[in-house]
């Protein structure tokens, strides 16, 4: 994150989306996320109202994949015309296996046919960022960042 603190460009955003797509894609391709963490992860969506699930019923898990999906896909927007500042971006899957074509598709007013939306500002994007990366340092033995430039010591 001291990366981030120092870097204030216009590109936050996608700085931000970036590192948030490098951290999911690394806890669901390696399965290094326990379930524990997935239910950390999930617990925190919720408690900010970041999901739309449409009604459907997800496993924590799902829930992650759906995240690592829509940004895998680009399913992407941001407030249309965008100003110069983006406050708010959406992330959303949409049926696209037939386990998922078994999920009630919605609309959210913006997104259509989708079966999960995520729905953030731009302070919870960064927060939610922040609290992904540090969940995944935390479960990473020491040896992999002891000799980084980039550590910050405790």
């Amino acid at each position: 994150m001291n990366n981030l603190q120092n870097y204030r460009c216009e590109f936050e955003i996608t700085m931000l989306i970036n590192s948030l797509y490098l951290t999911v894609m690394h806890c669901i391709e390696t399965k290094k996320i326990r379930q524990n963490s997935a239910d950390k992860v999930v617990q925190w969506l919720r408690e900010n109202n970041i999901i739309s699930d449409g009604g459907n019923e997800f496993r924590n898990m799902k829930i992650l994949r759906n995240l690592r999906n829509g940004l895998a896909h680009f399913n992407l927007k941001v407030p249309d015309p965008p100003k110069k500042d983006i406050d708010t971006i959406k992330i959303w899957v949409r049926p696209w296996s037939k386990a998922d074509k078994a999920y009630q598709k919605f609309n959210d007013g913006e997104i259509e046919n989708a079966i999960c939306v995520f729905t953030f500002s731009a302070n919870q994007l960064k927060s939610f960022t922040k609290y992904v990366i540090d969940l995944v340092l935390e479960s990473l033995d020491d040896k992999v960042c002891r000799d980084c430039k980039y550590r910050e010591e405790a």
